[in-house]
């Protein structure tokens, strides 16, 4: 009894004597802090709970802070949601933050719309630099340290979205340019760029490769081989076998030093505003095509989605799966895709889900994500798959928490906002991390602990 009230007038003394700044191991509290502990040789221990005791915690406030014992890890409550906190060994954290191109002069370049690396090479899209002509960026990793060696122009001229796609394989690079003019019918019928990488340097491998119909959205999304013997080139707004907006996919085959029209996929039942393509990912072997079309409408639900997957067999490439969810309107299945040698994985909009299958075709689906799924990326040295959902990046195959970010990403979601390469990943962020130029655009470098 003595002891409990000798404390008791302890904590009404020490109150009293700090005009409520409590300090522990210091006799001069830091005035912002209502408690200041400090200590040469121990920490502080907070409440240690499971994962099933910290979700069934009622009306937590906002702030509020656990260890998740089963997690191993803490977590934070936002308001809305429990966000983790990322454990990582020191070698393992992030090199860098956030990147901006130098010359950014205005607020609405969309930097980071598109990214993808290979190897110790990364591309960065901005198809709203220069009057929405574009910019395509190239860095290097230099022992952990990401640093810019050049920038690709196209010559289609203002708006030309030129960047608003990339795929980096191997030694070769495809950009994609909705918007491009083909001057020599001066018609805007989007265009697409293959280049080759000598040195240091990403050189032109042929002339631009054009669309052919105005308004089809020819390079929306692009993807190539790690040979760079084949390439993928989407148009979503081509009408197919008389319904508007189904969508197609152009496949490319480089026999030799040029790529030439091989054959062209759709869906094998299209429909009206499917957006066939919106999502296209093609395996590094270039076996394998992976397609979305998230607007697919589904005998009566509108919107339901589909993927697809493409096998090629010599010259010809043959829808052998395709994947639609239980029937519901908007679910938007399909809308983000990538594909490896071994596994294909797609994202349903409404539900927040990501479903991975094997090339035996037995999958699994990831628990369902709190907020929308903006990309998804396997990393082609591990097979493992990251997710970006909401502000927060994600190892899809443990649910990992690896890094949340402080910036609003806005609505701006693209099915190449994200590339991984042998642990290290670039994730776009196309509305950036400055809420005074919210279109300028950045990107974020980093080392995942999984």
């Amino acid at each position: 009894m003595k002891k409990i009230m000798l404390l008791f007038a302890l904590i009404i003394s020490t109150g009293f004597c700090f005009a409520q700044n409590v300090g522990i191991g210091t006799t001069t509290p830091d005035t912002s802090a209502i408690l200041d502990v400090k200590s040469s040789g121990k920490g502080m221990l907070i409440p240690r709970i499971s994962t099933a005791a910290r979700n069934a915690i009622s009306n937590p406030a906002t702030g509020l802070l656990v260890f998740d014992t089963d997690q191993k890890t803490l977590y934070l409550y936002d308001g809305n949601d429990w966000r983790g906190f990322a454990a990582m060994n020191d070698d393992e954290r992030p090199v860098n933050n956030y990147n901006y191109p130098t010359e950014f002069i205005d607020t609405s370049t969309l930097a980071g719309y598109s990214v993808s690396m290979w190897g110790q090479f990364l591309v960065i899209g901005a198809p709203y630099t220069f009057e929405k002509e574009g910019t395509v960026y190239i860095y290097i990793n230099d022992t952990g340290n990401w640093q810019p060696i050049g920038a690709l122009t196209s010559t289609a001229g203002v708006g030309a979205l030129f960047g608003q796609s990339v795929s980096l394989k191997g030694n070769y690079l495809i950009v994609g340019a909705p918007g491009a003019v083909n001057y020599s019918i001066n018609e805007a019928v989007g265009a697409v760029y293959i280049y080759h990488l000598s040195g240091f340097t990403f050189v032109p491998l042929q002339p631009a490769i054009y669309g052919t119909v105005v308004g089809n959205g020819f390079g929306t999304t692009v993807a190539i081989n790690q040979a760079g013997t084949y390439a993928a080139v989407s148009e979503p707004n081509a009408t197919v076998s008389g319904f508007p907006n189904a969508g197609q996919v152009d496949v490319y085959n480089n026999p030799g030093s040029t790529f030439v029209l091989q054959t062209t996929i759709s869906d094998a039942a299209p429909a009206t505003n499917e957006y066939f393509g919106t999502a296209l990912a093609m395996n590094p072997s270039g076996e394998n095509i992976g397609v979305g079309a998230p607007n697919k409408t589904v005998g009566s639900y509108d919107g339901e989605g589909y993927a697809a997957q493409f096998n090629r067999n010599g010259n010809t490439w043959v829808q052998a799966y395709s994947y639609t969810p239980a029937g519901s309107e908007q679910l938007n299945m399909g809308k983000q895709v990538d594909i490896t040698d071994a596994h294909f994985a797609w994202a349903t909009g409404q539900t927040n889900t990501v479903d991975v299958v094997d090339l035996g075709w037995t999958g699994s689906t990831i628990t369902p994500f709190t907020s929308a799924i903006k990309s998804i990326a396997f990393d082609p040295t591990s097979e493992a798959l990251y997710v970006f959902s909401g502000n927060t990046l994600y190892a899809g195959n443990t649910g990992a928490q690896i890094k949340i970010f402080s910036s609003t990403n806005g609505p701006i979601i693209s099915n190449q906002m994200l590339s991984i390469y042998n642990k290290y990943y670039v994730l776009g962020l196309p509305s950036g991390t400055d809420p005074a130029n919210v279109n300028e655009g950045g990107f974020y470098f980093g080392v995942s602990p999984q």
